[in-house]
């Protein structure tokens, strides 16, 4: 049994080819390093993602914040409280989800959670760590990020396990050492990120009156982005 971290960019920009190029620019070791202390503080205590059958594949995907697309979401205790009180008693592992009008604060929050349900895939369980917020873009600085990331994988643990309790991930992430977050490399070099698709091209079409259209082509993403950006 295993539990793998992968990073995941699918932002699309109002100019297309700086798709690669807003995504945040810190090292995939903070990753690594969050949910180290998440591991360690309540997910093998606690007994969850064990199962020797199986790996399980973490796919983290942080979005900026678009209040003209991120209209719903499932209730959790990191999205607010719901303002109709008959909908706090709707189990929130149920998948249902809520426009932002229903929280309390939906109309100002500009940080929102919206994880996954796992499934299996290439016998893997699979699952997406998804979180959107105004600060994500390439200027997000490394303590920004560990503390939205940590976020993402307590609204993660809490929305699949029922034994994982708010309170002790708000304890647990009193122990992030922003020392060590600092002593990571920032802006991080290419080779550090590592997000999905980095080793190969990226293409990205859509299609109109049933005709594909190319709108990103890049053969190269690594040479794409360093002759975008100077490390």
């Amino acid at each position: 049994m295993a539990i793998r971290l992968r990073r995941l960019w699918v932002n699309l920009d109002d100019d297309q080819n700086l798709i690669l190029l807003n995504r945040p620019r810190v090292s995939f070791e903070i990753d690594q390093y969050v949910w180290n202390i998440i591991e360690q503080g309540i997910v093998i205590p606690n007994g969850i993602m064990q199962s020797e059958k199986h790996d399980y594949v973490l796919v983290v995907s942080l979005s900026k914040y678009n209040s003209d697309t991120d209209l719903s979401f499932v209730p959790s205790p990191y999205n607010g409280i719901l303002r109709d009180a008959t909908l706090l008693s709707v189990n929130k592992t149920s998948g249902l989800l809520y426009k932002r009008a229903d929280f309390v604060d939906g109309q100002t929050r500009k940080r929102w959670f919206s994880p996954s349900k796992f499934w299996t895939n290439q016998g893997n369980k699979t699952a997406l760590v998804r979180a959107c917020a105004d600060i994500v873009t390439e200027h997000i600085t490394p303590l920004e990020y560990a503390d939205l990331l940590f976020d993402a994988f307590g609204a993660f643990l809490l929305y699949n396990f029922k034994r994982v309790k708010k309170s002790d991930l708000d304890e647990l992430k009193i122990k992030i050492d922003k020392n060590v977050i600092r002593g990571f490399s920032f802006p991080a070099p290419f080779s550090q990120q590592q997000y999905q698709g980095d080793n190969a091209n990226f293409r990205l079409t859509s299609y109109e009156n049933g005709q594909e259209k190319i709108l990103i082509d890049i053969p190269d993403v690594e040479t794409f982005y360093k002759q975008h950006f100077t490390e």
